[in-house]
Order: structure tokens, then C-alpha cells, then sequence
């Protein structure tokens, strides 16, 4: 079913942390969302606020002049405008970028889309998203000759432990860790976090390894960024009842996936492959390698980009 999709940007400085307003907004939103149908994406990076609407002509022409008209929206600017499918899944959803960037730098990314607009760059308002939350953080592209991106994705059981992994390759690489900050519709549950780190292992392209919390939801891909996915490293902690559970949960983030990975199941739980293929069921994945308990995580998420960088996404010969 076709909608109208709006996105726009505007300056935000909200008195407290913006994660919070955020959250203490959602009950508004997904009101206005069961009166009119109007789904609304939100994203806030150091200063701006972007918004993404999609719903009736109606709904979406409302709310675009009720911005105009609001005077405590500054620098209102339009980023995309267009009829197609709607792919926003709840009522209203948000994410957060904190990478140390100032209002300048956000300022620059948001006139360059709103410039290829204007030049007929024909994006999905989804990869507009995915460049505004999840931009490259190494230099721009042109001046180190980057062409293309490789994702690489790690979840683990254990609380943090994917998140630490990025930090030590970041540190390692002396490059930035990016942090991310996202929630859905339902007001019960809290916002998740997520973190990832751009790598220049190629001269022609960016590596980067994302990592995502333990309870990911479905709707993470979207908000967080994610592009196509090369490899998925599951991070298996010492405790079998989140190691299990961290199964279930990398079953439902590969079907969420636009392409099938390679999977990669590794950490300190010894788990065969037999067993992982009857937790991820008939999940779409390139394939499987199940790695026995060893290496700490940071260590293996290196070798497997090592590995990566030779075209193959596997660490077999860890096992023998």
C-alpha cells in the first residue's frame, strides 16, 4: 500500500538528555498514530532533530504545516518527499547518534542530502536514514578512495561484551566508536544500545563491525543503520540459559535481514553445530560455522575480519 513519506530536519537542544524526551514522547506520538494513522521515525544527532512521516495525504500535509507554523522549529528544512510503500514498522520509533560530532558536522551531512535531492538522487527515505544514523566516521570517502562497505555484525549473551569488542578494535585501529540509542512503540520496554566502529583494513573499503545488544529487536536493522549484512558473529557467554536465549534472538535478527550472511557462532559456551542449526531453524543465512569455546571475543572478531578480507567469512582453522 502506497503512502506519502516525509523527511525533514530542524535544530533541537531539548533541556534534558534527548534520549529521554524521547521516551517520555512516545505516548504522544503513538496516540496521534491510533487518531490518524501517521507513523513517525525520529532521529537526534548533536543538535538536530530529523523526522520521518509517513501515513494519508492528510495526515503527513498536517503535520508538514503544523511544523511551518510551529515558532520553536528552527531551520526547518525538507529532505524527501515522495509516494511508495511505507516501511516505518510501529507507530513511532527512534534512534540516537553520539560520536563526539558538533552541530556543524551533522549540519553538512543534512545540506549534502538535501543537495543530491535537488540533483535527483532518487533515495528510499530508509537509506536517507541509514546515512544520517549511521554515517562513516573515517575521513570523506573521496579523499581515501573508499568505493564500497562491508557490515559485519556481533551479538553476545553477556551484557556489553559486544559493544567492549568494538571499543578495543576502535582503540586498536585509533578510529572513533560511534553509540547509538534506539526504541520502538512499546512503552514498557526501554531503549537499547548499540554501538560500531569503521575500519579502513582495505584501501577501497570501510570495514565496520557493528555490535548490537543481547535483546535485539527486529526493528533494530532499521533504526540502527544496518546495510547489507556479511557476516553475523554470535558471541556465546559462559552462561547456557542467554546463550540459548542469544540463539533464539539472532534467529529473528536474520529474518529481519534484507540478504542472507554468513554465521559465525563462537565464545566461551561450547555449543555444536547440530545444536545451533535446531535453534535457528530454517533462519536464511549463507552459512554456518560453529567454532569450539576459546578465544576471547575482541580476538575473535579480528581474526574473522582477517579472515574477511580474504573473501571468506570462516575461522575453521581455529578448530583443528
Amino acid at each position: 500500500m502506497s503512502v506519502i513519506r516525509v523527511m525533514c530536519a530542524s535544530q533541537w537542544f531539548p533541556l534534558d538528555s534527548a534520549v529521554s524526551v524521547l521516551l517520555a514522547g512516545r505516548r504522544y506520538f503513538l496516540e496521534r498514530h491510533e487518531r490518524t494513522g501517521l507513523r513517525t521515525g525520529l532521529f537526534h544527532a548533536s543538535g538536530w532533530l530529523v523526522r520521518w512521516y509517513e501515513g494519508s495525504a492528510e495526515a503527513v500535509e498536517s503535520e508538514w504545516q503544523r511544523l511551518q507554523a510551529d515558532p520553536h522549529v528552527h531551520g526547518l528544512r525538507l529532505l524527501h518527499r515522495s509516494v511508495g510503500p511505507g516501511t516505518l514498522r510501529d507507530g513511532v520509533q527512534f534512534a540516537t547518534l553520539h560520536a563526539g560530532e558538533d552541530v556543524e558536522v551533522v549540519a553538512r551531512r543534512l545540506r549534502g542530502v538535501a543537495r543530491e535531492r535537488h540533483q535527483g538522487w532518487d533515495a528510499e527515505p530508509a537509506e536517507i536514514w541509514q546515512a544520517l544514523a549511521a554515517p562513516c566516521l573515517l575521513q570523506p570517502s573521496g579523499s581515501l578512495g573508499f568505493v564500497g562497505r562491508r557490515d559485519v555484525v556481533a551479538i553476545a549473551s553477556e551484557d556489553n561484551e559486544a559493544c567492549e569488542s568494538v571499543r578495543v578494535l576502535a582503540r586498536a585501529g585509533r578510529q572513533r566508536v560511534a553509540c547509538q540509542r534506539f526504541a520502538g512503540s512499546d512503552l514498557e520496554r526501554a531503549d537499547l544500545g548499540a554501538a560500531y566502529v569503521d575500519l579502513p583494513l582495505e584501501n577501497t573499503v570501510v570495514t565496520r563491525v557493528h555490535a548490537l545488544p543481547r535483546r535485539s529487536l527486529a526493528t533494530s536493522v532499521s533504526m540502527v543503520g544496518l546495510r547489507d549484512v556479511e557476516c553475523l558473529l554470535v558471541l556465546l557467554g559462559a552462561r547456557e540459559p542467554r546463550a540459548q536465549a542469544l540463539l533464539a534472538q539472532a534467529r529473528e535478527l536474520l529474518a529481519s535481514l534484507p540478504q542472507p550472511p554468513a554465521v559465525v557462532v563462537a565464545g566461551r559456551c561450547s555449543v555444536t553445530r547440530g545444536e545451533a542449526r535446531d535453534v535457528l531453524g530454517d533462519a536464511p543465512m549463507q552459512s554456518l560455522e560453529v567454532l569450539p569455546a576459546g578465544d576471547e571475543p575482541a580476538a575473535l572478531v579480528w581474526q574473522l575480519l582477517q579472515a574477511g578480507r580474504q573473501g571468506r567469512w570462516s575461522l575453521e582453522r581455529l578448530a583443528a
